[in-house]
C-alpha cells in the first residue's frame, strides 16, 4: 500500500464554525468597549466642566435668611442704587473678573470640542475594526470552499493514480505529482481556514475591544 509523503491538519466543518458570528449584532454593543467607554465618560465629563465654567458667570449670594424670608444679601443686591454686583461683603464679585471666567469657559468649550473629535473618531475607529473583520469572513469563507472543492477533487485524481500505477498502466511519477499538487492544495485550504477563525477573532474583538 502506497503511502502520502505529506500530511496536512485540515479543520472539519464542525471546528472552524465552533465561533460562530451572530446574526443582527446591533451597534450599541460597541459602546461597552473600553476605548469608547472611556471616550465618552472624558465628554461627559468636558459638558459638566463647561457648565461649571459657565456657572462662574452668575452672583453667588444668599436668597433667604433664618426664617425663610428674602435675606438681607438679597434684598441690599436688588435695592443698590448703582445696580452693580459689587455690593455686600459676602457676595461673590464676578463682574471683576469676567476676563479670566470668559477664559475658563472658553478653555472648556474648546477642550469639549477636542472631546467630541475623539469620541467621534474612536467610534469610526472600531466600526472600520468590524467592517473589515466581517469583510474578511466573507472572503476567507469563499476561498475556504472553493479550496474545499479543490482539494476534493485532487483527493480522487490521487486515488485514480494509485490506482493506475498499480495496474502498470502509469509510472510512479505521476503518483508523485497528484500527491504534491493536493498537499499544496491542503496547505493553502489550512491557511485559509485558519485566516478565517482569526477574522472571527478580531470581529469579537471589534465589538468588546480589550476585554475580549
Amino acid at each position: 500500500m502506497l503511502l502520502t509523503f505529506w500530511e496536512v491538519r485540515i479543520l472539519r466543518p464542525s471546528e472552524g464554525n465552533k465561533l460562530k458570528i451572530p446574526a443582527n449584532t446591533p451597534s450599541s454593543l460597541l459602546q461597552s468597549r473600553p476605548d469608547i467607554a472611556e471616550a465618552e465618560a472624558r465628554l461627559k465629563s468636558a459638558y459638566a466642566q463647561v457648565g461649571v465654567a459657565l456657572a462662574d458667570y452668575f452672583p453667588r449670594l444668599t436668597l433667604t435668611g433664618s426664617y425663610g424670608r428674602s435675606s438681607a444679601e438679597f434684598n441690599d443686591f436688588f435695592s443698590s442704587s448703582a445696580k452693580t454686583w459689587s455690593y455686600g461683603p459676602g457676595l461673590t464679585l464676578p463682574i471683576f473678573n469676567a476676563g479670566r471666567i470668559s477664559s475658563n469657559v472658553d478653555y472648556s468649550e474648546a477642550k469639549l470640542k477636542e472631546l467630541e473629535a475623539t469620541y467621534r473618531n474612536t467610534w469610526y475607529k472600531s466600526l472600520r475594526e468590524v467592517n473589515d473583520a466581517l469583510i474578511s469572513i466573507d472572503k476567507t469563507q469563499q476561498i475556504s470552499e472553493l479550496l474545499g472543492k479543490q482539494v476534493k477533487v485532487l483527493s480522487r485524481y490521487l486515488q485514480l493514480s494509485r490506482t493506475r500505477y498499480e495496474q502498470g498502466q502509469t509510472s510512479y511519477l505521476e503518483v508523485l505529482d497528484a500527491e504534491r499538487r493536493l498537499f499544496l492544495a491542503q496547505l493553502e485550504l489550512t491557511r485559509i481556514q485558519a485566516s478565517n477563525l482569526q477574522s472571527k477573532i478580531d470581529f469579537m474583538k471589534g465589538i468588546a475591544g480589550d476585554w475580549f
